[in-house]
């Protein structure tokens, strides 16, 4: 299994979540939408470090599914495609599969969408920022949202863990970092001590000590599947102020 987040980017145009009117509410318990799929796909993350591209295509998977109950189906060839059109990836040059900058994907995200299986482009619309290790923040954010991406260090314990079939926690506050990941969460079966995502095709949690230590940024992101007919956001969001915050920038 491959990494591939590059380190997080200090901008300080960047919009911040707080900013806006947005209701976050009090999350129930066990929440979320990881069982919409029992296979999320891996999407040549298992050979490459396209991560952020392979957690946008699951992100579109479940906005679809969940507001229209429309399966999306995404492919290996077009989420590469994504990741070398931002990036220059080339599959027959190992040398440029360096990964990506979230903030880079954000941008392409919102101006040109990511490919499905068939071609189609999938947009967001905007995107804000959440506090880096918040985890409180993070599980109200994917319970209004639905998902949130999570980028984070990946301490060489994980590895372990995974193959034990155990969530992440952490192990050792001293290990040594592998690099970095990008995941969607996609909810919580227990939304005080751990948060649910996508990761390598499989549903996977970490626990409120890992994200707590290791993220180091994590955004919201309004898909345009998810925005009503009349033009609003969900749950409350300025998405007028946030879109010409957008513009402004």
């Amino acid at each position: 299994m491959k990494l591939g987040k590059l380190p997080a980017q200090e901008d300080s145009r960047t919009l911040k979540l707080s900013t806006y009117d947005v209701d976050l509410p009090t999350p129930t318990k066990l929440f979320g939408f990881g069982g919409l799929y029992f296979d999320w796909g891996v999407l040549g993350n298992d050979q490459y470090g396209d991560c952020v591209w392979a957690g946008a295509a699951h992100e579109t998977m479940l906005w679809n599914k969940v507001r229209g109950g429309t399966d999306v189906p995404m492919s290996t060839k077009n989420t590469l495609q994504d990741y070398a059109d931002v990036t220059g990836f080339d599959p027959k040059n190992p040398g440029s599969d360096q990964g990506t900058y979230m903030l880079d994907a954000l941008k392409y995200r919102k101006a040109t969408g990511v490919r499905d299986a068939a071609g189609a482009r999938h947009k967001i619309a905007a995107y804000v920022a959440l506090e880096p290790g918040n985890f409180d923040q993070a599980i109200q954010a994917t319970y209004v949202f639905g998902s949130i991406g999570i980028g984070f260090l990946v301490p060489d314990t994980i590895w372990e863990q995974w193959d034990n079939g155990e969530y992440w926690d952490v192990l050792d506050p001293n290990a040594a970092i592998d690099g970095g990941h990008y995941v969607p969460s996609v909810g919580s079966r227990n939304s005080a001590a751990r948060i649910t995502f996508i990761t390598w095709g499989r549903r996977w949690q970490m626990t409120r000590r890992f994200y707590e230590k290791y993220v180091d940024e994590a955004w919201a992101m309004l898909s345009e599947e998810q925005i009503r007919a009349d033009g609003t956001g969900i749950h409350g969001l300025d998405l007028e102020k946030l879109q010409a915050d957008l513009a402004a920038i």
